[in-house]
C-alpha cells in the first residue's frame, strides 16, 4: 500500500516510488486527488543515493515485462518514471539504455 504524503501544498502529483513493477492504479488519481504515479528502478533496486562506488546493476525485467507494465499504465493515464543506475562518473550500463531506447520503440 503506497502513502500519499504531501510536502507542499502545490503538489499535484503521488511520488509513486514503487521500485518495482507493482500493481499499477486502475485510477488516474488517488484518494486524495493527485495524479496517480509510477516510480521504477529497472536496474538496482537499493536506495538511489547510497550506491556510487558499486558496480552498476544489470537489469531486473526483461523488455516484455516493462512494455506490459507501461502500457497498462497509459490505458489509466498513469506516468511511469524509470531511474537507472548511474554511477559517480553518470555512466549507466549501455544495457539499460537500450532497454529504454527498445521501449520507446514499442510504446509510444
Amino acid at each position: 500500500m503506497l502513502h500519499y504524503y504531501f510536502y507542499t501544498d502545490h503538489k499535484d502529483y503521488e511520488l509513486g516510488e514503487a521500485n518495482d513493477l507493482i500493481e499499477v492504479p486502475v485510477a488516474q488519481f488517488t484518494p486524495d486527488g493527485l495524479q496517480a504515479r509510477r516510480w521504477v528502478c529497472p536496474d538496482n533496486s537499493d536506495c538511489v543515493d547510497g550506491h556510487y562506488d558499486g558496480p552498476l546493476s544489470s537489469s531486473r525485467f526483461k523488455l516484455e515485462e516493462v512494455r506490459s507494465y507501461v502500457q497498462t499504465a497509459h490505458r489509466f493515464r498513469i506516468p511511469v518514471t524509470f531511474n537507472l543506475d548511474v554511477n559517480r562518473n553518470g555512466e549507466s550500463l549501455p544495457e539499460a539504455l537500450q532497454l529504454l531506447r527498445r521501449l520507446k520503440a514499442q510504446v509510444v
